[in-house]
């Protein structure tokens, strides 16, 4: 992976994870929200910059949706 791509990660997502998976049932609507947006937000991900670390990963399948929400609309602005 290119560093500069590492560095947009990392500043967009947060260095640490937080070890938890993203679990395959959804259990609650808000759950579902989660795993549609951090979907939406990987294949955005993957659309800019291609594959990416699985740290990456694991942050944005735990993160809370207000988080996704604004990793995805960093992500949709154009580059400086």
């Amino acid at each position: 992976m290119a560093t500069h791509v590492k560095h947009v990660l990392v500043d967009a997502l947060g260095e640490e994870t937080q070890g938890a998976r993203r679990a395959t049932e959804v259990s609650s609507p808000s759950e579902g929200e989660a795993k549609g947006k951090a979907e939406g937000l990987e294949r955005l991900l993957a659309r800019r910059f291609g594959p990416w670390p699985p740290w990456a990963e694991e942050r944005i399948a735990t993160a809370p949706i207000a988080r996704l929400d604004a990793w995805s609309t960093a992500c949709s602005m154009p580059r400086a």
